[in-house]
């Protein structure tokens, strides 16, 4: 362990039931890592001190991807290289393949969970905008029991979930794509690879294939806010319609004006909203392709 890291206790848990004991013992104090590709550099960074680290590496039963009952589930420990390459996500989800196939290096995606980048709660977090316009919910447990809450309302703030310090995220599902669904995310980075976003996004589009209207539309944008953010009044601008370049345009500088970003050594917040309408409008023709069959 980094000597940089002040830390009073390493645990590596048996199961689930010793992971809530430790979180109940220790209290917000504690961090649960996986991965650890977000946390350790956070913590070398802050020279935060964590009275416990618990390694949730070693519990059988937390790294599968199947589906059932129309559902996709993905465990606490599968890493964004098993989601890029999941044929199962690939033929039902296909745009969260795509998020997790730019998220970082060949050795972070193999490394990193799922599950650990949404707890995380980064606003630039590529996987979390496409989870969120899939209507991902996640499961959470503790000792008083079980609760499941959607995965766009975990997000508080920068590195701040909606999560108690004895809970613990164990599981994301979410419905496989339909017939007539297509989704499409896009990023923009400073480079090609191995950046975190300016700014990203992901669309869904789900159409009336007999009349090509659009019956449902979600877009989720992220690194333009304190939290990954729906863009509700450019998604109402799209649903009812039949989706020409006309709509396309008006909706996407809709979501321009709904983001609130900021100014940083990535980007300035003018740049982010100007390209926001950019990779909306790409977003969203894509989608529109894909949910034709095309």
């Amino acid at each position: 362990m980094n000597n940089d890291i002040k830390m009073e206790k390493y645990i590596l848990a048996k199961d689930i039931r010793e992971t809530l004991d430790i979180l109940d013992k220790y209290g917000g104090k504690t961090r649960v890592v996986a991965g650890s590709t977000d946390l350790l550099p956070l913590v070398r960074r802050t020279k935060a001190k964590i009275d416990c680290l618990v390694d949730i590496t070693g519990i059988d039963g937390l790294a599968y991807i199947e589906e059932e009952d129309g559902l996709i589930k993905i465990g606490a420990l599968v890493t964004h290289g098993e989601v890029e390459n999941s044929p199962l996500i690939r033929k039902r989800a296909f745009v969260l393949a795509e998020a997790c196939g730019v998220t970082g290096s060949p050795q972070i995606k193999n490394k990193g969970t799922l599950v650990g980048n949404i707890v995380n709660a980064s606003p630039a977090a590529d996987a979390s905008v496409a989870l969120i316009i899939l209507g991902a919910e996640a499961k959470i447990v503790s000792k008083a029991g079980e609760r499941v809450g959607k995965v766009e309302n975990i997000f508080l703030g920068p590195g701040k979930p909606k999560l108690a310090g004895n809970e613990l995220v164990t599981e994301l599902c979410f419905k496989i794509l339909q017939p007539g669904q297509g989704g499409a995310f896009l990023k923009l980075a400073k480079r090609k690879g191995l950046a975190i976003s300016v700014v990203n996004a992901a669309v869904l589009i789900s159409l009336d294939e007999s009349r090509g209207i659009c019956r449902d539309a979600r877009i989720a944008v992220g690194s333009v806010a304190p939290t990954p953010v729906r863009v509700k009044d450019a998604e109402k601008i799209l649903i009812g319609q039949q989706v020409e370049e006309k709509i396309i345009e008006k909706a996407s500088l809709t979501a321009m004006a709904e983001v609130k970003p900021i100014d940083d050594i990535r980007g300035s917040a003018g740049y982010r909203r100007e390209m926001t309408k950019v990779l909306v409008a790409r977003a969203i023709r894509k989608a529109i392709h894909r949910a034709g069959g095309e």
